[in-house]
């Protein structure tokens, strides 16, 4: 029997709209050349896909975000993609896989000097500690 977490992923993932036929091939053949660029998953970017636009290319949303991965015309300048190649998948995915890649690399940093901070804060508590054992033997 499955479990109720991998039924309901299936389930999920069974009810996500499939690709528009006429870009299928350009949108699988992007994100499979992401994934060598950058290091984001590719189920990451099909669901980021399938969450923003329901795998339709020229999605436009009331903010003015555009294309497949629902990028900003003035973030996607800032990754080097203009505003009219946002509705080309493959430069859309581009786009937002870098966009993700940068996230991605900042939580990790952001959580390598958590874990640091912590590493540290616990040996200067540890310290302070045998210090103020020491003091009190005296």
């Amino acid at each position: 029997m499955l479990e109720a977490g991998v039924l309901a992923l299936l389930l999920l993932s069974s009810a996500a709209p499939a690709p528009d036929r006429l870009y299928e091939r350009e949108i699988a053949t992007a994100i499979e050349d992401v994934k060598d660029v950058h290091p984001v998953p590719a189920a990451l970017v099909k669901a980021v896909i399938t969450q923003e636009s329901s795998w339709d290319p020229r999605a436009v949303s009331r903010a003015g975000a555009l294309g497949l991965m629902q990028v900003l015309p003035g973030t996607a300048a800032k990754v080097g993609v203009s505003r009219e190649e946002l509705f080309d998948p493959a430069k859309n995915i581009l786009a937002g896989v870098r966009l993700l890649a940068f996230c991605c690399a900042i939580t990790r940093a952001m959580s390598s000097a958590r874990s640091s901070r912590t590493t540290l804060a616990r040996a200067n508590c540890s310290r302070r500690s045998r210090t103020t054992v020491k003091r009190r033997r005296t």
